[in-house]
């Protein structure tokens, strides 16, 4: 029709909007699956799509709702989504006053919490003590990149086995797919038989694809982060000097975890590995901090948390 697409092609049809694309976009019954009360199954019908194009339709609807979101939150607060509130559990919010103070408080909602206010300064100069904690010297440098080593060489032997493993099924699946063509040429099977047999070892061969390109995709983003995490704790107090209130968010996310505001004070969770890494900081740069606690001392390098 004249203003745009419709549901259906009635006289009394309605205009089809973006919100109703978006939910038929999101239903797996275009790739084979049917979703019966929240639980994915096996349909039986012929899937329209492959289970890689829906998926790659997923991720461009994520990526909007992001979108939106940030357009959203278009004033930048340099510890928004940060902290939640140390006495009640609620969320933080930042405002500005004055057009140029920014304070960090509990939403109180649905409470009569009496956590006061917290002035962005003021964090700003916590979460740089903070990440001063971060500076590697040569032992912890010598540390970190002992960790890193060890850690590759676990998730290589586990990587490989599961590589192994999925590539041994492809090549299976594979001669299943060319036998049973064979069998259908030479009147073995019928094509019902062989319709739905061919059917399954395809999504099969699809799934497994999928998973092996993840694999692919992991060992390429630990290397990443191997990387980025000795160029942080060395760089990251000067990074947050120099950083944008956006930046310093970013930051902020990637160094630490489930922190809190309590009492006008910061208690800081640090992320794996930064914890361990803030553990072994010079004595000179921990003594205002004094008093952290760990909340398993008994884990190793990759478990989180550093907290105070």
């Amino acid at each position: 029709e004249d203003d745009g697409l419709t549901t259906n092609i009635r006289a009394h049809s309605k205009k089809l909007h973006v919100s109703s694309v978006a939910r038929y976009l999101r239903n797996p019954f275009y790739f084979g699956k049917i979703d019966w009360n929240g639980t994915i199954y096996d349909g039986s019908h012929i899937p329209l799509v492959s289970a890689q194009l829906w998926q790659k339709a997923q991720d461009v609807l994520n990526d909007r709702n992001m979108n939106k979101t940030k357009q959203h939150n278009a004033i930048p607060f340099s510890y928004k989504g940060i902290f939640t509130c140390g006495e009640c559990g609620r969320s933080i919010t930042a405002e500005r006053k004055k057009g140029q103070y920014v304070y960090y408080r509990c939403t109180r909602y649905r409470t009569n919490c009496t956590q006061p206010a917290i002035k962005e300064e003021q964090l700003d100069v916590y979460f740089q003590e903070l990440l001063e904690l971060l500076k590697l010297g040569e032992d912890g440098q010598a540390f970190v990149q002992a960790a890193l080593k060890q850690s590759l060489s676990e998730k290589r032997s586990w990587h490989d086995t599961a590589r192994n493993g999925l590539q041994k099924e492809q090549q299976d699946l594979q001669r299943r797919i060319d036998r049973l063509y064979e069998d259908r040429v030479d009147g073995r099977v019928d094509d019902v038989f062989y319709s739905r047999m061919n059917k399954n070892y395809s999504e099969r061969l699809s799934e497994v694809a999928s998973q092996l390109e993840r694999h692919s995709k992991a060992d390429a983003g630990y290397y990443e982060f191997g990387s980025m995490i000795l160029e942080l704790s060395e760089n990251a107090s000067e990074l947050a000097k120099q950083a944008t209130p956006e930046e310093k968010r970013e930051l902020a996310g990637y160094v630490l975890s489930n922190s809190v505001l309590k009492d006008g004070k910061p208690e800081f969770c640090l992320k794996q590995p930064f914890d361990e890494i803030a553990k072994r900081a010079p004595s000179g740069t921990r003594s205002a901090w004094q008093g952290w606690r760990e909340s398993n001392p008994r884990r190793w390098f990759w478990r989180p948390a550093f907290c105070h």
